[in-house]
């Protein structure tokens, strides 16, 4: 709700928050990176980025969804399609991913 308003910044204070309790939170750590993303905070957001990667190398429902978070904020495309082009490697013939990866291209 925070981010639909654009206060990218209470946004932050509450995944900030939420990864207090669960830091392995993937989904969070995200939308984390998003709102870092939109704070101009691009090297955190990227750290973010390469975490959820990191943590989600063989799930690819959470490499298309980390994929399908960047793509509808239309923020870190080329990170996107990396995750992506990842889940695809696991899943080659996944529609949703197939779909997340055509957004990011649009």
């Amino acid at each position: 709700f925070l981010v639909e308003q654009k206060d990218f910044e209470g946004a932050l204070g509450r995944y900030d928050a939420s990864l207090k309790i669960d830091p392995t939170d993937l989904t969070v750590r995200v939308r984390r990176g998003i709102a870092l993303v939109r704070l101009g905070q691009a090297l955190r957001a990227d750290a973010d980025f390469a975490y959820v990667r990191a943590e989600a190398e063989k799930d690819s429902w959470q490499l298309n969804n980390s994929c399908w978070e960047k793509a509808m904020a239309g923020v870190a495309l080329e990170s996107a399609l990396v995750d992506c082009d990842l889940a695809l490697k696991l899943e080659p013939k996944s529609a949703a991913i197939l779909d997340s990866r055509a957004l990011v291209l649009l």
